[in-house]
């Protein structure tokens, strides 16, 4: 009997996503799949708002390519369950890949037991669901200033021409990125909010870890602004007395 109750939960949650297909990755471990014909950063973004607002906070994020929720609770106990979420182009489309696992009552290991397997299916199929749901709202992009300025290598819009807020400390790095995202402001003063996307843009430097270093990419909103805009910081590397603000910002008090 509870065999059959677990397989029409999984029927239940397979039915809400049409487009998906589940497969058996090298490791055993059950994937959810789809594609989509939006750009990768498109469904990066539609995955973390999946993530967010289906509970689960995010622990890894490399941009455009995946996202990964905690192992472990605040607390230090395993976490009832680990998302990834993995995004690639595919000739003219986007594979999104959703894998859960749950771990067993000691965190060291992946629980099999159907009972397990059966919750699996049913967090991915969720999730999915949740992206493909979206992802159907979704409107063809429309070139923005923003493009242009990013396509011009402009400061801040390319990853090329990164907004430098290293300190004395790498430390300070960090808190920096935020006092400078908190002074921004739109071109009329508006207050400017702000949602880190994630890492990428490996580079050189003295600073990183084993000489490596990433820079950090920020989606940047105020009031009256048609399209979030994606601004790239390096927390590394010391900003020049000449760096200015980004072209369309201005710039207000420092917060305290």
């Amino acid at each position: 009997m509870r065999s059959l109750r677990i397989a029409a939960a999984v029927a239940a949650a397979l039915a809400l996503v049409s487009s998906a297909r589940a497969q058996r990755s090298e490791e055993g471990l059950v994937a959810m799949t789809t594609t989509t014909p939006h750009p990768v950063r498109v469904a990066y973004r539609i995955g973390i708002d999946a993530l967010l607002r289906g509970g689960y906070p995010i622990s890894f994020m490399s941009l455009d390519q995946a996202l990964v929720t905690p192992s472990q609770r605040p607390d230090g106990r395993p976490a009832g369950s680990v998302v990834r979420l993995e995004f690639e182009r595919k000739g003219n489309t986007t594979q999104v890949v959703v894998t859960a696992v749950v771990p067993d009552p000691d965190g060291r290991d992946i629980c099999r037991t159907d009972r397990c397997q059966a919750q699996v299916l049913l967090i991915e199929t969720m999730v999915m669901a949740k992206i493909d749901t979206a992802l159907a709202r979704v409107r063809p992009p429309v070139r923005t200033a923003a493009d242009r300025l990013a396509a011009a290598r402009a400061l801040g819009y390319a990853p090329e021409n990164p907004i430098r807020v290293g300190g004395g400390r790498l430390e300070d790095g960090d808190r920096n990125q935020r006092r400078y995202l908190e002074a921004l402001r739109g071109p009329r003063g508006q207050p400017v909010t702000y949602l880190r996307l994630g890492s990428c843009c490996e580079f050189r430097t003295p600073r990183g870890h084993e000489g490596i270093g990433l820079l950090d990419a920020y989606e940047v909103r105020y009031p009256g602004l048609v399209s979030p805009i994606v601004l790239y910081l390096d927390l590394y590397t010391p900003a020049p007395a000449s760096q200015g603000i980004p072209p369309g910002f201005t710039r207000g008090p420092a917060p305290r």
